[in-house]
């Protein structure tokens, strides 16, 4: 899809920004008529290849427990500054309802959004896509009933790179950025955001510490954080806290997360890269970076104290081809997984402890996929890509909405 290629540029700058230094990008010489024209159509289908709707989209397409909303790119929009129109499409009265529309968008956090009691919560930056001293970071409160969308701005959210969770009936916040990282909590109530913590990170000497991703569950609020004292010697830690935001333990989980990492410089330099997901399910732990490195595995005991040794065992050789699919629910015992482009799928039941493997392919045709979600009642879009691999011939991409209970080994337009 056409958002790729912003989104990939956008990570480019960022790595590089991070690290100090500048870069330059061709993407602002394309023409006004040019960047209107990255809008896509594309068609959504259920399990037996019907039509449920086209939608002409830009961005990302984040699943709702009724339906998804799309953005797309307004004809306002100019060659340096896109305007972001969002819809909400509703599965059982085929309707699209206009939400809003965000100015100078660049950069939508669609990692960790996520839906809590008719409200979806995304992470969006404004401002200018090639220099970080001139954008902003927003919380986007979206009321589905009322059709509406409000933003937040983020203090002291120095990159596009944020994460949130949603724990004890509030919002928590990661915004990170090249020396100062703040974690901080939005009052779904009086939709209010005040500042929790803050790490520090020295990137002249490599050292200190930063908060890489968030994640939480009923009873326990995690963040996962990386400690550096210089270029060779980093380690990550899980800090657990409690209801009340008390400091419960801080397990080192470094040697969990490089297991799959086969040289040593390797895993060096990927515990340093920026984190895609990071998610504690019921004692398993799932960490993937933007890098190559993925982890699952399982600890016996995700309190313990800071006085005892972690015990875990790995669930299986995560490649890097695997990726989480993005649960729209705050909370889901289930916990899919994908390796883009083999259209293997697995769904992991954190309550039995079962993982089952299954694959989804089109019927005849070379479709791959490339992205997945799922909601609460464990419906999901599979986002597939064609490309013939032989001419390198391009099909459209296709989204197709099933039940997970569907998917067992399952072939589409087929009666098989």
């Amino acid at each position: 899809m056409k958002i790729r290629f912003r989104i990939l540029t956008l990570v480019c700058v960022l790595i590089f920004s991070l690290s100090g230094c500048a870069v330059i990008s061709s993407s602002n010489n394309r023409s006004p008529e040019q960047e209107k024209n990255l809008n896509e159509t594309i068609s959504i289908y259920d399990k037996d290849e019907n039509l449920i709707t086209d939608i002409e989209h830009f961005g990302s397409i984040t699943q709702t427990d009724d339906g998804f909303i799309y953005s797309k790119l307004s004809s306002n929009s100019t060659n340096q500054f896109y305007v972001m129109e969002y819809f909400h499409y509703i599965f059982s009265t085929d309707e699209h309802k206009r939400l809003g529309t965000i100015e100078n968008w660049v950069y939508e956090a669609t990692y960790d959004s996520f839906c809590k009691n008719n409200h979806t919560y995304m992470l969006i930056t404004t401002g200018n896509a090639y220099n970080f001293d001139e954008t902003e970071n927003y919380l986007y409160d979206i009321d589905l009933l009322n059709n509406t969308m409000t933003g937040v701005m983020l203090e002291n959210a120095t990159s596009p790179y944020n994460s949130m969770t949603f724990f004890n009936d509030r919002v928590f916040i990661v915004t990170p950025g090249r020396e100062m990282c703040f974690v901080s909590s939005y009052d779904i109530g009086d939709k209010s955001v005040s500042e929790l913590r803050e790490y520090y990170f020295d990137p002249d000497t490599n050292s200190g510490e930063t908060i890489r991703h968030i994640s939480s569950d009923d009873q326990c609020l995690y963040l996962l954080r990386l400690y550096m004292e210089g270029e060779n010697q980093a380690k990550m830690y899980i800090d657990v806290f409690d209801l009340n935001l008390a400091h419960i333990s801080s397990l080192d989980v470094t040697t969990e997360i490089t297991a799959n990492t086969l040289e040593s410089e390797d895993k060096k330099n990927e515990l340093r890269q920026l984190v895609s997901h990071f998610d504690v399910n019921n004692n398993f732990i799932y960490y993937e970076n933007f890098s190559i490195t993925r982890a699952l595995f399982e600890i016996q005991n995700i309190n313990l104290t800071d006085t005892e040794q972690v015990q875990s065992k790995q669930v299986f050789e995560a490649s890097p081809a695997l990726y989480k699919a993005l649960s729209t629910s705050a909370n889901n015992e289930l916990s899919i997984f994908y390796e883009a482009y083999q259209n293997k799928i697995f769904v992991m039941d954190s309550v039995t402890r079962q993982i089952n493997e299954n694959s989804f392919y089109v019927k005849g045709l070379n479709y791959r996929i490339t992205y997945m979600t799922y909601d609460s009642q464990g419906n999901a879009l599979l986002f597939l890509d064609y490309i013939d691999p032989d001419s390198f011939e391009t099909m459209p991409s296709k989204i197709y909405f099933v039940n997970i209970s569907e998917i067992k080994n399952s072939t589409v337009g087929s009666s098989e």
